[in-house]
């Protein structure tokens, strides 16, 4: 992927819609060092991404990668050191599971769902504002210049809470249980 090591990879699996928040997300990542972020996805923004990416001055530390392959994506998961997902709305996205899943820290909006489940504040990742500003930006500086151990460690406390909370055979025996408690209080 032509990375350095001591670049962080930063994943962001998203569509390039409008409320994925990728538009909005591209400017707080100027001025940041030491971090490369690659958007895996397609869609009706691609042509004013690539403009905005285009146009910038200095370039941004972004590359899109266009719709990847479930085998690619394994890949990119393998190969990432963080999860970000900027959207605007997003009710439940898998991709966010998918990376708990993968053993990645995870960076993601306020405004996912899904982020109160999946991120516990400064122990498996970060969720920020959307519109927090210069605190944001402060926010991803800082989450810029985290060591890789500690990227490493994060990752592995957001695997242990995806089997916890989301792995199917672990949701089956809670669904079971739930079932099978229900129908006693009926008997």
């Amino acid at each position: 992927l032509g990375v350095t090591d001591e670049t962080q990879l930063w994943l962001c699996p998203a569509r390039l819609s409008p409320e994925k928040g990728v538009r909005e997300f591209l400017p707080r990542l100027a001025g940041l060092r030491g971090v490369q972020v690659l958007i895996a996805g397609d869609g009706p923004l691609r042509v004013e991404i690539q403009s905005l990416l285009d146009a910038a001055t200095p370039p941004l530390p972004v590359r899109l990668l266009g719709h990847q392959s479930e085998e690619a994506m394994v890949e990119l998961y393998a190969a990432a050191d963080i999860f970000v997902l900027p959207s605007l709305a997003d009710a439940s996205p898998l991709s966010a599971v998918e990376a708990a899943a993968a053993g990645l820290p995870l960076l993601m909006s306020s405004r996912c769902g899904n982020s109160d489940e999946l991120v516990v504040a400064d122990h498996n990742g970060w969720i920020y504002d959307v519109s927090g500003g210069e605190a944001t930006q402060a926010q991803l500086e800082q989450i810029a210049a985290t060591p890789a151990e500690t990227l490493s460690a994060m990752g592995t406390r957001s695997r242990r809470i995806y089997m916890e909370r989301f792995d199917s055979d672990v949701c089956v025996e809670r669904l079971a249980v739930f079932l099978t408690e229900l129908v006693g209080r009926r008997a």
